[in-house]
């Protein structure tokens, strides 16, 4: 007799400050650790909403596609997925040793193992390498054909330069997305991270066609002083929600 498929377990915690949150009270989430984000970002929350209208929306036979840059060991992604979406992780591991990496897609696997037991579930997909290295070519390859109807950034644009930030934002706004998240910290701290001033940042997006939609500001859980900043973008969304609800009351 077949004995039961046995769940395997995710590694012990260890704590990154990219998974710090700003919901009260505040906790510093772990890199690696449990599966699921206990503490939901304020603009995670807000993701999840409009996923399931762009998921109602979409038209295609294939699953809609998010992609998370820095996103890690697939948190979350894992959100997405199970509001039905393809999630593609693009992270910066890839510079660093093959045990990380080896970690990371371990990591993956397990969720993946989990999500396929509700077909209604999308799949996770990790792609390691310096993820300030991706360009415009090398992002519609690994979209496969398919645009992106979300693309999430968090705690992932104050590890780069402010013209690497504007570089970064023209390369989202092309993939044509539209939802786009993102949190940072706003000024520099002991992690080597580079603070941005969120009017610039919020300049720069909405001068790619966006409009903001949600944001806040709050100290961030780390010893540096430094403010989070998280925002949620929407660019051509509206019209589909009218269309939409138009339709369900024909």
């Amino acid at each position: 007799m077949l004995e039961p498929k046995k769940k395997r377990s995710l590694p012990e915690e260890e704590t990154d400050v990219r998974y710090v949150t700003t919901i009260a009270p505040l906790s510093c989430m772990p890199y690696y650790g449990t599966e699921e984000l206990i503490h939901v970002p304020p603009v995670l929350e807000w993701v999840l909403v409009q996923a399931e209208v762009l998921k109602r929306l979409h038209s295609s036979g294939r699953k809609p596609l998010a992609i998370d840059f820095g996103g890690g060991c697939g948190r979350t992604a894992m959100r997405l997925a199970e509001k039905g979406f393809d999630a593609l992780v693009i992270d910066f591991a890839g510079a660093q040793g093959e045990a990380e990496r080896r970690k990371l897609q371990d990591i993956v696997d397990t969720r993946n193992e989990r999500l396929s037991e509700n077909p209604a579930n999308g799949k996770i997909r990790l792609f390691l390498c310096d993820a300030r290295d991706v360009d415009a070519k090398k992002l519609k390859e690994l979209c496969e054909g398919r645009k992106p109807s979300i693309i999430t950034a968090l705690n992932f644009i104050h590890y780069l330069k402010f013209p690497d930030v504007e570089k970064f934002v023209k390369l989202v706004s092309d993939a044509g997305p539209e939802v786009f998240a993102l949190s940072f910290e706003t000024h520099e701290n002991p992690k080597n991270t580079v603070g941005h001033s969120p009017d610039d940042v919020e300049s720069i997006i909405c001068g790619r066609g966006f409009e903001k939609t949600v944001g806040e500001s709050k100290p961030a859980a780390t010893s540096s002083g430094a403010m989070k900043t998280e925002i949620g973008f929407c660019r051509n969304f509206k019209p589909k929600m009218t269309r939409y609800l138009k339709g369900l009351f024909r």
